[in-house]
């Protein structure tokens, strides 16, 4: 009895099966007609990808920016207002105790300086300082950065937003001040090229095939070369507001103490502090010029040298067989471009500084501000339980170590400072 449990048991299975295949066979048509696209034209094409990551709307540096240039205005008219009137009363008083030092030198019986050489340097100073006080009542903000240093800027930004060469959507942001809508559109504009470099590098790792079966492909390079790619263009998106930040707030620092550095020129003691501040804003505004330099060169050589791997996507051209359109040579052009892009990108601060002759670095804000971001996510993820006491500790050195690097950098600028006292004995001169 037993075995003819066991029979009808194996009869009833074999029915069901027989019964599910026969349904399934049945369906089959009804299920292939109303089956979606195939698997290929399910993944986004180039321009949808591009359209995703480079859409204006989430341009959060042209808004940072745009703040940015806003306060700008806001303390250099707050720096004239506080340092001007003090600044016309040292002129004052430092030329009253200045001439009556060149008449006693004339009088002393030494007769260090003769009379006509006398007559001629109080003549000159004199000349200088009714120039000096010139601009200071009318306003060194008002008539040098917005008469002349500001627009300056400006035109450089509409020419650097004219080298990316392409018409692009405005962030909206900006609003009536001259500086913070130029700058916010060149911001826009590098935004949206950065977001079509991880539009390519997103491209290429949803396109990349991976099957072992015959016939199939396991496009990994395609894969690693599109993820370099994608992280290369994300990390300089993050960069390139600190980049331009670091510009404006040279440019902030510069307009505050505007009244001090135009009196500075009066003496030849202290005209230093005049060539570092024209030096430090003609540094930041070739930075606007330069990082838009870099980001067209870097776009137009990531478009060269993916080229042939888009062509090969996208009508199946210059295919390698099982690892698919990019191979071991364009693997690794494509790994170095990616790296060189990035390289010189952050290097366009330094190019500034070059050409401008300014004795510092542009950058230096953004990259503080870049590991400061870096540190705190680090501690954060420790602290959730993600990285572990060594993160902890990896965080707390490298924050360190960024503290012990500024302070290097401002005792060496102390250092050059204390050494500028020396020339004080020029000031009989």
């Amino acid at each position: 009895m037993r075995g003819g449990t066991v029979k009808h048991m194996l009869l009833r299975v074999a029915l069901v099966l027989s019964a599910f295949w026969a349904f399934a066979a049945l369906s089959a048509p009804a299920y292939a007609q109303a089956a979606p696209p195939a698997a290929a034209s399910e993944n986004k094409s180039l321009a949808q990808w591009e359209h995703t990551f480079s859409d204006p709307a989430y341009c959060w540096g042209c808004e940072l920016y745009s703040s940015m240039a806003t306060v700008t205005m806001d303390v250099g008219s707050r720096g004239e207002a506080v340092f001007a009137p003090g600044a016309i009363a040292a002129m004052n008083a430092f030329m009253g105790l200045w001439v009556v030092w060149q008449l006693f030198l004339l009088a002393s019986p030494t007769h260090a300086n003769g009379p006509s050489q006398t007559i001629d340097t109080i003549f000159q100073r004199l000349v200088l300082m009714m120039v000096v006080l010139f601009i200071l009542h009318q306003g060194s903000f008002n008539y040098i950065m917005k008469g002349y240093a500001l627009p300056a800027i400006d035109g450089v930004m509409t020419a650097s937003r004219g080298i990316l060469g392409e018409a692009f959507k405005e962030c909206g942001y900006g609003g009536g001040n001259q500086l913070a809508s130029a700058g916010s559109g060149l911001m826009c504009s590098m935004h949206q090229e950065m977001g079509k470099g991880i539009g390519l590098g997103a491209f290429l790792m949803d396109s990349s095939e991976f099957s072992f079966w015959p016939g199939g492909k396991f496009e990994i390079l395609q894969w690693v070369g599109g993820l370099a790619i994608a992280l290369a263009f994300a990390w300089m998106m993050v960069m390139l507001p600190f980049r331009l930040f670091d510009a404006m707030i040279r440019i902030a620092v510069v307009s505050v103490i505007l009244p001090v550095v135009v009196l500075a020129y009066q003496f030849k003691p202290t005209r230093g502090a005049c060539k570092q501040a024209a030096t430090s804003v003609l540094a930041a505004g070739l930075t606007f010029l330069f990082t838009a330099i870099a980001v067209a060169i870097s776009v137009q050589l990531l478009k060269v040298v993916a080229s042939p791997v888009i062509a090969s996507v996208t009508d199946g051209s210059n295919d390698n067989g099982f690892i698919g359109p990019l191979g071991g040579r364009e693997f690794m052009v494509l790994i170095a471009a990616a790296i060189g892009m990035s390289a010189f990108i952050k290097q366009a601060g330094s190019i500034a500084t070059e050409f401008a002759g300014f004795q510092g670095s542009m950058g230096s804000v953004g990259g503080a501000g870049a590991g400061a971001v870096a540190g705190a996510a680090a501690t954060g993820a420790a602290a959730a339980g993600f990285v572990g006491a060594k993160g902890v500790g990896a965080a707390a050195g490298g924050v360190k170590a960024a503290a012990g690097a500024a302070s290097a950098k401002m005792s060496s600028s102390k250092g050059g400072g204390e050494g500028g006292g020396a020339g004080g004995a020029e000031f009989s001169r």
